[in-house]
């Protein structure tokens, strides 16, 4: 490129030049010397270029795809939804075509992804013998590219380790926008992910021997509570035998109270029994509902009716309400009412003497139907509030006064229903614990708000 003051030698404006003339003339020799002045920073920007592209830890390859399309067209291939799989099938055509790229660069990662030291080594055995993994890759590129796709990735397992292993890539390219015409630059790159690959399998395979441990636990708890029950049955109805005393009087008053003990512990091992094989049937998904028209008051009342005798003896007060309170509602009876029965026995238990309970229903605006059980218990203090949701998990007030299931598996039954489960708790106030039905279980009435008078 000639120097500028040769340019302005050459132009010797004349008298008859007119001022927009000298003007553009002017503009263009400025340009020039711009231009001039910028070679040296673009000679440094394409060095920094080539030390970048060169010291990337990915494999890159810049490619010439442009002789691949006109082979695509005489062999009547375009646009072929079946293309990739043509390809691989065939593998004298897919090397014929694929024989038509032009590999344009390639960075060091690129060489010792291949361990070849040379460019020109490595052009040549990607020519002279293409691993089967190339080809098959080409296969997908060519495929991609005849869509219309610009970019596009795959994974696929390819050459393995010296020792055998298995090993995986993500492979990728890209057209810039210049070449998406004719594919005359084609950005190429891999990855190896063989250490993510690999975790996903270790993860899959851990969960697979998770749920194959569950199911074990499900099927044991289910055997086992199975031998539980035929002996408890049998202490409940002996004790039941002794209580009553049906065959004539025990001989001391004594006895009886010893019966009533044998039963109750009996009948309480017989729930926890049956506790933990429901929970564990939830969380393997075996739990099913078994779903029937449950009148609120009616659920309520039975609820109620246990407790009362416990809570009276302590002169606790329990206080329940519906509204409205000819509430209908489809679910499973026997899980609404230990949903109850659960919610209930932990108030009665945290609630000091002479204390309350109080049970309650509503419709919500929304037409959702909550249940509220709130107490004026001890509480819950709040770093212990996500635990005591959680199987086993116990609050520093109730270690030693249970199994810590009853809030679990009342979370668990209600989430069965479609409902949601919240704790609200003060230390030193008291618990409210509200279960939130969705509307597509209200029978009767199908609207309503709550009576707040």
């Amino acid at each position: 490129m000639a120097e500028l003051p040769v340019l302005e030698a050459l132009w010797e404006p004349s008298d008859l030049t007119s001022d927009l003339e000298k003007a553009r003339s002017q503009a263009w020799v400025e340009a020039m010397d711009r231009l001039n002045n910028a070679q040296p920073t673009l000679r440094i920007d394409e060095a920094v270029y080539a030390e970048v592209f060169n010291q990337m830890p990915t494999p890159i390859w810049i490619e010439d795809w442009s002789g691949v399309m006109p082979a695509l067209e005489e062999k009547g291939l375009r646009e072929r939804p079946d293309l990739q799989q043509e390809l691989q099938q065939n593998l004298p055509l897919l090397m014929d075509v694929y024989s038509h790229v032009v590999q344009l660069d390639m960075n060091d990662a690129a060489l010792a992804f291949f361990s070849e030291t040379s460019k020109r080594a490595l052009v040549e055995r990607l020519y002279d013998d293409p691993p089967f993994g190339s080809l098959s890759s080409a296969a997908v590129m060519l495929a991609a590219l005849d869509s219309g796709a610009v970019s596009h990735s795959w994974t696929s397992q390819c050459q393995p380790y010296p020792d055998g292993a298995p090993r995986w890539i993500k492979e990728s390219y890209y057209v810039p926008p210049a070449y998406r015409e004719t594919w005359a630059r084609v950005i190429y790159t891999v990855h190896d992910v063989t250490d993510l690959k690999m975790t996903e399998r270790n993860v899959e395979r851990a969960r697979l021997e998770a749920d194959a441990a569950n199911r074990s636990k499900t099927e044991f708890l289910a055997n086992i509570s199975h031998e539980f029950r035929t002996p408890l049955h049998a202490i409940s109805g002996f004790s039941e035998l002794l209580i009553d005393q049906k065959l004539g009087a025990l001989g001391h008053d004594a006895y009886r109270d010893y019966a009533v003990f044998i039963r109750d512990s009996g009948e309480h091992l017989l729930d926890l029994i049956n506790d933990i094989l429901d929970l564990s049937k939830y969380e393997a998904g075996e739990l099913i509902l078994r779903e029937e028209e449950v009148i609120v008051r009616e659920a309520f009342d039975s609820s109620i009716w246990f407790l009362r005798e416990r809570a009276s003896r302590i002169s606790i007060g329990l206080e329940t309400w519906s509204s409205p309170d000819d509430a209908v509602l489809l679910a499973d009876g026997r899980k609404l009412k230990q949903i109850l029965l659960n919610l209930l026995d932990n108030a009665v238990k945290f609630t000091s003497h002479g204390g309350k309970v109080t049970l309650s229903g509503f419709v919500e605006s929304d037409g959702d139907f909550s249940i509220c059980v709130e107490d004026t218990g001890v509480g819950i203090d709040p770093a212990d509030q996500d635990r005591v949701l959680e199987r086993f998990g116990q609050s520093g007030e109730s270690r030693n006064q249970g199994t810590g299931l009853g809030l679990p598996l009342s979370k668990a039954l209600t989430e069965l229903h479609g409902g949601t489960l919240r704790l609200d708790s003060r230390p030193g106030v008291g618990t409210k614990v509200s279960i939130r039905l969705p509307a597509s279980r209200m029978i009767s009435p199908r609207h309503g708000e709550r009576d707040t008078g």
